[in-house]
This record gives C-alpha cells, sequence and structure tokens, in this order.
C-alpha cells in the first residue's frame, strides 16, 4: 500500500505522525499484519490498547480512519448509524444565537423546518432537539470567541443511510446561512 489517504480524516499525515509517531500508511499496515481485515471495530481497538500507548481519542480516531480505506466503514458512518455536523462563525454573541433557537417564534423565521422540540439545555454552551419523524438526535454547540463572535455547530447523531447524511449535510449548510440571512436583518453588523 503506498498512498492510502483518509477522505474524511480531518487530521493529517504530520498530525498523525506528530501525535502517536506514526503515519496513516504505517497503523494500516500494523493493523493489517494482525488480521484485522476480519475483526470488530471493538477488537482493533483493543489490540491497539494493548500494544501501543495511544489516547483513548487516537485510538478510536486510527480504528475509524482504517475501517474507512479498507471499505468496512462509510464517510460519517458510526455504530449506531451516520453522523455529521456544520460548523459556521457568526459575529454575534452567544446569547444572541441561543435565542434564535430557543425562541420558536425567531427559529420559524430561519428554520426551515420548525418541527423541532428542544430536550436539553447546557447552560449557554449547547442545547438538544429533536425532530417529528425523525430518528436522529441533534446537538448545538455554542463556542464563544473573542470580541461578539461565535462558532456555532450542529451535529447530527443516528442518520439511518450515507445519502441521508449527505443531504442533512446540505441541509444544515443551508439553516446556517439561512440563520446568518436572519441575524444580518434582526441584528445588523458592519
Amino acid at each position: 500500500m503506498t498512498n492510502n489517504k483518509v477522505k474524511t480524516a480531518s487530521i493529517s499525515d504530520a498530525a498523525v505522525e506528530k501525535s502517536t509517531g506514526k503515519k496513516w500508511n504505517e497503523w494500516f499496515a500494523i493493523i493489517d499484519k494482525e488480521g484485522s481485515t476480519s475483526r470488530s471495530h471493538k477488537e482493533i481497538v483493543t489490540f491497539l490498547k494493548e500494544h501501543y500507548s495511544l489516547s483513548p481519542w487516537y485510538q478510536q480516531m486510527i480504528t475509524v480512519g482504517y475501517e474507512q480505506v479498507r471499505g468496512k466503514r462509510k464517510i460519517h458512518e458510526m455504530p449506531d448509524g451516520f453522523q455529521i455536523s456544520k460548523t459556521r462563525t457568526f459575529p454575534w454573541g452567544t446569547s444572541e444565537l441561543r435565542d434564535t433557537w430557543l425562541n420558536e417564534k425567531m427559529r420559524r423565521k430561519w428554520l426551515e423546518d420548525s418541527n423541532i422540540q428542544i430536550t436539553n439545555t447546557k447552560g449557554e454552551s449547547s442545547l438538544r432537539f429533536i425532530r417529528g419523524g425523525d430518528s436522529s438526535r441533534y446537538e448545538v454547540r455554542f463556542y464563544p470567541l473573542e470580541g461578539t463572535r461565535t462558532r456555532l455547530t450542529v451535529q447530527q447523531n443516528k442518520i439511518p443511510d450515507a445519502r441521508t447524511a449527505g443531504e442533512m449535510k446540505k441541509y444544515w449548510e443551508r439553516q446556517l446561512q439561512n440563520l446568518f440571512e436572519y441575524l444580518q436583518k434582526e441584528y445588523p453588523r458592519l
């Protein structure tokens, strides 16, 4: 194997090597040598845990990368379905952004499908919701940045298939654009 790239990994070969001491291809060769093409996700993670000094996060990340390259896992696939996220930075504060999610009247002005139910809020940092007729679980995270800027991430879990995951990634990109345009009208920024 000469030039396998993990298309979904947001971590470069150099970053993996810096953090783990090996590049992607080296990890793939090690895992292949152990006959892991027929092993479960859990078995590969256990092998890495027992034989290498990797953090639990890197044990999972390397295993997922391996599974994707070997065709055992699709892009965005998790054990309980598919997962996607969409992130955008807004020039407004966290409280303004949270209000657009928590206030149903405001939410209906920018979100195409307002059939959501907020199920949990965690202070200023996140909220969770469900959508009617949908088995996915959603989380919105708010990350305050310098000044009055906020990075917002919408994550959707338990998506039934890869096609729907791709559609939902585009859907959330559109919704975050709608949110930006709504906020621009309500709270103009120069």
